[in-house]
């Protein structure tokens, strides 16, 4: 224990430590008009659980871990089962499942899960380029998955699994034909998407992302709205508890989706900026910890929660300042929600544990 004391990235711990207590602030004022300031409170209490159940993957050997993800990826896919079965519809989709006083979303488990059984099923595959043999049983891993929570609907969520699962499979290494294949069959399969899966309210959220002045008042007041809000921001922002955006109730989904516009407007370019470095200092960080890991499933796992941060954090900004569609994406450990912090700091730990064990031995 003293050598994981020692070897400990204490640099990345503080950076760590200071986008969450910047995120725990940023949802206090995101929700100020909630005058009981639950988002606030709850917000803390998924940070501390997460940073709990965060410690044993931390501390137990990730290898160890990895030789119990297929019953941790089994697990997940019977939550999604039970989500389609047993819970309420909520504006025409189900999402959460209830166990007494707590709701979690098990989709954001099984991004992980998903992440961590593939990586652990790739490092015992000996092949250096996956051909369409080899490929069959990990394209399954990612897209029984996909399906499941496409089926929810949660399409942003579930791109996000197919895109994570793609890119580990790219750099993992498949064969030109593969690839060549696999990029025929994507452009076929979002036209399929388009035309059998995209409910109503989703196709005009992409058609308002493409023209949000074209529905003001409907699909693309969102996106309006927290343009308004990062360009008022300014160079030094309007100041805590004063954005007017916030405060005034104008932006829509202000303590999750679009917590980075209310940031945006109180801190201004300066703030902004100074929360990117946080972000790049972890993202850098760990694709070092990729790039140095002591064995193959230390590498796979690192890249794919590498991805999944970088993922989540690129489409959220992009999706703010309508470069991308509105999709439900949150900023890691920014946003408010349960599931998803958890979820991410259960990452967090992880990498620290790859990066860890490659000074033990």
């Amino acid at each position: 224990m003293q050598k994981i004391k020692r070897r400990l990235n204490t640099g990345v711990l503080i950076v760590f430590f200071l986008l969450v207590i910047t995120g725990i602030v940023n949802i206090y004022s995101a929700s100020i008009a909630d005058h009981t300031h639950r988002y606030f409170y709850r917000q803390i209490l998924w940070v501390i659980t997460g940073i709990g159940i965060g410690f044993p993957f931390f501390r137990i050997d990730y290898r160890v871990i990895g030789k119990y993800s297929f019953w941790l990826y089994l697990f997940s896919l019977f939550l999604l089962v039970a989500v389609l079965l047993f819970s309420p519809s909520i504006n025409g989709a189900h999402r959460w499942l209830t166990l007494g006083p707590v709701s979690f979303q098990p989709s954001e488990f099984t991004k992980f899960t998903t992440i961590l059984y593939l990586s652990f099923y790739l490092s015992e595959v000996k092949e250096e380029l996956l051909d369409l043999k080899h490929l069959m049983i990990p394209l399954l891993i990612v897209i029984i998955p996909f399906l499941l929570v496409a089926m929810e609907p949660d399409l942003g969520t579930a791109g996000i699994i197919l895109l994570i699962g793609a890119f580990i499979l790219v750099i993992y290494g498949i064969s030109k034909k593969v690839f060549w294949a696999s990029v025929t069959g994507g452009v076929a399969f979002v036209a399929f998407v388009w035309k059998f899966l995209l409910k109503k309210y989703q196709k005009r959220r992409i058609v308002a992302f493409l023209n949000p002045e074209k529905d003001p008042l409907g699909a693309g007041y969102h996106v309006i709205q927290s343009k308004i809000a990062i360009g008022s921001g300014g160079w030094f922002g309007k100041g805590f508890l004063k954005g007017t955006q916030t405060q005034f109730s104008f932006l829509p989904e202000q303590h999750t989706d679009f917590a980075f516009s209310v940031f945006s407007e109180e801190w201004g370019f300066f703030g902004v900026l100074f929360v990117l470095l946080l972000y790049l200092v972890i993202i850098m960080w760990g694709i070092d910890v990729a790039l140095n890991a002591r064995d193959k499933f230390g590498r796979i796992l690192a890249t794919g929660i590498v991805l999944h941060i970088l993922l989540h954090t690129v489409i959220n900004l992009a999706m703010i300042t309508g470069a991308f569609p509105v999709v439900g994406i949150p900023l890691p450990l920014f946003s408010y929600g349960g599931t998803a912090t958890i979820v991410t700091i259960i990452e967090i730990a992880l990498l620290f544990n790859v990066d860890v064990n490659r000074y033990m031995f």
